[in-house]
């Protein structure tokens, strides 16, 4: 069982555009905050990075109720309000559902086994493969482009995002990935 938020944390996306200064704060404060428009695309940037190694990880993702609604607030009890039933964040709801979606129709992402690519500096990728189906991931949290390499044992990828052909060179899947970024990169055999 993964997840990003729980009822014992603030809401994810919260802490991703605010972080720890909420620790300074007065209660009171942190019961009315609303996160500055940069807070929130800050906290938006890294949370959509987050649920992409969320999603594509093995075992359970678990989203904590309204997370997928963009909510926010701090820890408890300001975590906890009632769901914003037709007041969701359609943008972070849409990635959720896009992300849902993805591992539902492929079986890899479900059950296929990881293999660790480079991870340097603020980047991280892996694969996930089960037979004859594969899917990569690559995401980026630092400011500046960064590449990326992942053992691959298929002849090219399909970037999810782009549509564009990745092809792979002498067993490894090599892509550019750009600052607070990802690169989710499918292959699927000839029975799909």
């Amino acid at each position: 069982m993964n997840a990003l938020g729980t009822h014992d944390t603030l809401r994810i996306l919260t802490y991703l555009g605010v972080g720890s200064q909420r620790y300074e704060w007065s209660k009171e404060t942190r019961s009315t905050y609303v996160m500055t428009g940069q807070e929130r695309t800050q906290g938006w940037q890294r949370l959509r990075l987050g649920l992409a190694v969320l999603f594509a990880f093995p075992g359970a993702p678990t989203v904590y109720y309204g997370d997928e609604a963009g909510m926010t607030g701090f820890e408890d009890p300001f975590n906890r309000r009632p769901y914003p039933w037709d007041n969701e964040d359609e943008e972070v709801l849409a990635c959720y559902r896009e992300l849902g979606s993805l591992r539902k129709q492929n079986e890899c992402l479900r059950s296929g086994g990881i293999v660790w690519g480079d991870c340097p500096g603020q980047a991280l990728s892996f694969a996930r493969t089960l037979e004859d189906e594969a899917i990569a991931l690559a995401v980026n949290a630092g400011d500046t482009e960064t590449e990326i390499s992942v053992p691959w044992d298929f002849p090219s990828a399909e970037d999810l995002d782009s549509g564009e052909t990745v092809p792979a060179e002498n067993g490894r899947l090599t892509a550019s990935v750009p600052p607070m970024g990802r690169r989710l990169l499918r292959f699927r055999g000839q029975g799909e």
